[in-house]
């Protein structure tokens, strides 16, 4: 990883991977739990993760395809599947 993206990709990688954990959290919580999440503070996580998501994606066109963006956006994409979350095309 070449010093000029490596704290941007690490930053885009950890917001991502906050919003994913908060919302697995949410998704794996007791089926009888109160419901107590707003629905804006879901969302906010899914943007979030999109937002990351389109922060690596700005990394490879810059950048080109790197191996460590490209595995980066791989992860991405697993986040996004394993939450049933559809990645939407800009």
């Amino acid at each position: 990883m070449t010093p000029e993206y490596e704290s941007e990709l690490a930053d885009a990688e950890r917001q991502g991977r906050a919003a994913h954990d908060a919302m697995n959290a949410w998704l794996d919580r007791p089926i009888d739990a109160p419901n107590d999440t707003p629905a804006a503070v879901l969302e906010g996580y899914a943007e979030t993760l999109r937002r990351s998501r389109r922060r690596i994606e700005a990394l490879i066109e810059r950048h080109g395809e790197q191996s460590d963006l490209t595995s980066a956006l791989d992860r991405s994409t697993q986040a996004h599947e394993r939450l049933g979350l559809k990645i939407l095309e800009t």
